[in-house]
């Protein structure tokens, strides 16, 4: 069992329907809940019923039902439900003797655990990042039926790995979505959410509220930095901070922003804000699991090995104790994995956000230009020493799955037509993308994004090349 704010999780033995004679599956995640924040809950699942019937990209309740309390077992332990199950007053009281409102069943299908902590085997690490993909083809989705989650962070997003080895990925948590073809009159909501002092919400997200002034104030940047000093190491250095790590953008350079934005354009923007949340996460997790992170003026990718961060290029088989194979695995992982995902995730995450790629623009960058090199590289079988030397624990397999239960109020949610993703000419949308490296206007070998790593087998992403530029 897991708790949540407002409702308790039960895997394995999932509790039973009133109205049915055993319990259900095993392979179903019970989430038990009063009956008009489960009706509020299941009304979420709607439009993603509907936008991914095969639950590809989404884990949505599939069921819902009330309890029978007669069959429910003390090692069940509802009554660590109390707190979280409140009436409509505010006040709280015991599951196992609430009469009104009833107790209500929600389920959902298991995804695993959730990536805030995973831990992989070495062998589990081309195929759990691959699986990124599958992310960014949810969005890629979700986006073109003109919806949006606004909540994507790795507590809401799960993964488990399939029979066959590959991992299946997925969002959770539907709590904030919302209809953009209805956003605009919806106000209040935009109101709400955009005051949030949330890391994974850009900061210009808060001039989309009308009320919002069109400046910032030197204060509310302040306060943005410091919620994001606990990010900064995760992220590219050089997308918020100088060489020195002091913050780049001041009120005057954020003023800018309702100048460069037509805030009009309110689905552009919460679109937006699912990219950039998805960089961030992603940002989290590859550092994280892999230790290399971007920093430095020109950019380059430093591996961290204890208390000490060095230049990759730097690395010897001394850090190794004296293993040259695991200082050339490090290397060939930054030129052709790290050095490209952190671009892309820069081009996510830009501060800009007239110059942050569309979900459709990731999935294709990502696809083209990081996924090969991951199944490839990731492969090897110098990976778990290389990754056990920089003190990553791995594992043999999966630890036992932990289950998120969405924290924020539900939305109402208002039900798009589906629509689908119109076919992409990906050579076409590459060459308007990006910049290709010239090896022959290159000759130190040197890549001109400045990684101080050759591109000359893998070019990485060129920095301003692959921008949308909005008019």
């Amino acid at each position: 069992m897991r708790k949540g704010s407002y409702g308790c999780a039960f895997k394995n033995s999932p509790l039973k329907c009133k109205s049915e004679p055993r319990r259900r599956s095993d392979k179903e995640l019970s989430k038990l809940l009063n009956d008009y924040k489960a009706d509020k809950e299941y009304a979420e699942s709607v439009p993603f019923q509907r936008i991914d019937p095969d639950k590809h990209y989404f884990l949505w309740a599939h069921h819902k039902c009330e309890l029978n309390t007669a069959n429910v077992k003390p090692d069940n332990r509802l009554n660590k439900c109390v707190e979280p199950m409140r009436a409509p007053n505010g006040s709280s009281y015991s599951v196992v003797n609430m009469r009104r409102p009833n107790p209500t069943l929600i389920f959902y299908e298991l995804g695993g655990q959730d990536v805030s902590d995973i831990v992989l085997s070495s062998g589990q690490y081309g195929p759990f990042f691959a699986s990124f993909l599958n992310l960014l083809k949810g969005l890629e989705v979700l986006h073109a039926n003109h919806y949006v989650h606004l909540d994507i962070k790795p507590l809401n997003i799960v993964s488990m790995e399939l029979p066959d080895g590959e991992f299946a990925t997925r969002y959770i948590d539907f709590g904030l979505s919302m209809s953009t073809a209805r956003a605009s009159g919806s106000e209040r909501s935009l109101q709400e959410l955009s005051q949030f002092d949330y890391p994974y919400y850009p900061f210009d997200f808060r001039f989309v509220s009308p009320t919002h002034a069109r400046s910032a104030s030197q204060q509310e940047i302040n306060r943005w930095y410091a919620m994001m000093a606990d990010f900064k190491n995760y992220l590219p250095q050089d997308e918020y901070y100088d060489a020195a790590w002091q913050p780049r953008f001041n009120a005057a350079n954020f003023s800018k922003l309702p100048q460069l934005v037509d805030f009009s354009k309110v689905e552009e923007i919460l679109q937006e804000v699912d990219v950039y949340a998805l960089g961030v996460s992603f940002g989290e997790l590859y550092s994280r699991l892999t230790r290399h992170v971007m920093r430095g003026y020109p950019k380059r990718i430093k591996v961290v090995i204890g208390q000490n961060t060095y230049d990759v290029t730097s690395l010897t088989g001394r850090h190794f104790g004296g293993n040259e194979a695991l200082a050339t695995w490090h290397k060939k992982i930054a030129e052709h994995i790290s050095m490209p995902m952190y671009e892309l995730i820069g081009f996510m995450i830009d501060a800009i956000p007239t110059r942050r790629v569309s979900a459709l623009e990731a999935r294709t960058l990502f696809e083209t230009q990081i996924l090969p090199n991951i199944l490839k590289y990731f492969g090897s079988p110098h990976t778990y020493a290389a990754l056990s030397s920089v003190g990553i624990r791995l594992s043999q397999s999966l630890p036992p799955a932990k289950y998120t239960i969405p924290a924020a109020p539900p939305r109402p949610a208002v039900m798009a037509p589906r629509v689908d993703v119109p076919p992409v000419n990906i050579e076409k949308l590459i060459v308007n993308a990006k910049k290709v490296l010239d090896k022959t206007s290159n000759p130190t070998g040197v890549s001109s994004n400045g990684s101080g790593i050759s591109g000359a087998s893998n070019p990485a992403l060129v920095k301003h090349g692959t921008r949308r530029r909005k008019n």
